[in-house]
């Protein structure tokens, strides 16, 4: 949780004054944070007329408003029915699965819940390692380590391949159980550190040495402007342009032990901070 601003005294009926996400706090007396009578709150609405992700497509916005109207207004219109069909045709590619050609590493996949996407990070994970041996790029591919213990015990942690706690970190941690490490690389930060912020983005310009990877060694990316919010970037240009415009040079280093709890045992995956 960061503070942006705090004045702090110790008189009776003061008040600090501060930004800060709700989401972070646990309720107090049953009541969400911003509804406990003990917090004034001062709220500045923002009216979203499209979605982040097609604000620079109008095919896009448009798919969304027409699925976003009243049914009964839907279901009496064949114009927006046809309309609707057109759009679909024109501007959006069906196939029969994930694994069809058209979907290279370059094609960015989302999915509903994060129970998928878990499932489906491995494929993906290898279809980019069959794009770059096909193309006779070099990689390496980073793969976690997790370790496990009795819960509340001075055992020491020990590593393990436990498919029930492989998957408990899955869903708890952002870090994934592999990483293709190439030049061009897009991440997103998991953590916050000095010289960046989580979910800002990473670009790797130069692919360090087998061996700092396999030790665990921190590894040099490039971290974007903390301003910069695209996923898709230009990764021709070269590390020089990148820095004109405001990226800097970063070190990334291994998650630090952050212990899940579940089913009587702590647990934590060491990962590069990066997904």
């Amino acid at each position: 949780m960061s503070f942006a601003q705090k004045y702090c005294n110790t008189h009776p009926f003061s008040s600090n004054a501060f930004d800060l996400s709700h989401c972070q706090l646990g309720a107090i007396n049953g009541l969400p944070f911003l509804l406990s009578s003990h917090i004034m709150t001062d709220l500045t609405m923002v009216c979203l007329r499209s979605s982040v992700r097609a604000v620079n497509d109008k095919h896009l916005q448009r798919i969304q408003e027409i699925t976003r109207m009243n049914p009964d207004k839907l279901i009496g219109s064949a114009e927006l029915e046809a309309e609707f069909k057109q759009l679909m045709r024109d501007h959006v590619n069906f196939v029969k699965s994930m694994h069809d050609k058209s979907l290279d590493p370059s094609v960015q996949r989302m999915y509903a819940t994060r129970k998928n996407a878990c499932e489906q990070a491995d494929d993906y994970v290898s279809s980019c390692v069959k794009h770059l041996k096909n193309q006779g790029k070099p990689f390496i591919v980073s793969d976690a380590k997790d370790f496990m213990k009795t819960a509340n015990s001075r055992a020491e942690l020990k590593e393990t391949k436990d498919i029930d706690i492989q998957s408990a970190l899955d869903r708890k941690v952002r870090e994934p159980r592999r990483l293709i490490l190439h030049v061009g690389a897009i991440f997103e930060a998991t953590v916050n550190a000095d010289k960046f912020s989580q979910s800002q983005i990473m670009m790797m310009t130069k692919l360090p040495p087998k061996e700092n990877v396999y030790n665990g060694w921190d590894i040099p990316m490039l971290a974007a402007p903390a301003e910069f919010k695209a996923s898709l970037v230009n990764n021709d240009l070269v590390e020089s342009d990148l820095i004109e415009q405001g990226w800097t040079r970063v070190n990334i280093s291994l998650s630090p032990e952050r212990l899940i709890t579940t089913n009587g045992t702590e647990s934590y995956r060491s990962q590069y901070t990066l997904r």
